[in-house]
């Protein structure tokens, strides 16, 4: 009985991975990945076995901020060159409140957690900053440009409306 219960929580904690882990921006998502891991390892096998899956999450996590930091900045610079525009510095970091951001001097900031999107929508936040390199604002002039280069933005909106409201960290 005992190991029944448990594997029906494994189960549970899967299902928390799977629904909140994989696509939330939010350092929540993580928190919520975390938190499973560790309690289906310990339901598994005791507190060396959630101490070394805690290791295992953060490492996880470098992982893929190393992943964003190696895939990201060749895909602006290409959907740059397909749009005819310069970008004079990228960077990739952990922003709280962003997903990109967009400076008049041609700095692209964008958020680690784009790597975890599916493509359109990665896609979309990308043409969004860049297209800030011809409309340093959101006018519905500058919605004309992102629709001309994205013409499928307003669902990449919706998926993000839908997936990445949390607060991020």
């Amino acid at each position: 009985m005992a190991r029944t219960l448990r594997i029906a929580f494994i189960v549970l904690c899967l299902s928390v991975l799977l629904d909140l882990g994989f696509y939330l921006p939010a350092h929540h998502s993580i928190s919520v990945l975390a938190l499973a891991v560790l309690v289906a390892a310990f339901a598994l096998g005791g507190i060396a076995v959630a101490i070394l899956a805690e290791r295992l999450t953060t490492e996880s996590l470098g992982r893929l901020r190393a992943r964003a930091a190696r895939e990201l900045p060749p895909r602006l610079l290409e959907l740059a060159a397909a749009h005819g525009l310069c970008v004079t510095r990228i960077s990739v970091r952990n922003q709280r409140w962003r997903w990109g951001s967009c400076s008049r001097s041609g700095h692209i900031c964008l958020n680690w957690r784009l790597v975890r999107m599916p493509p359109d929508v990665r896609d979309y936040v990308m043409i969004h900053e860049l297209m800030h390199l011809k409309r340093m604002d959101h006018s519905p002039r500058f919605w004309k440009l992102v629709a001309a280069a994205c013409p499928e933005y307003q669902a990449a909106r919706q998926w993000l409306r839908e997936h990445g409201r949390v607060r991020q960290s």
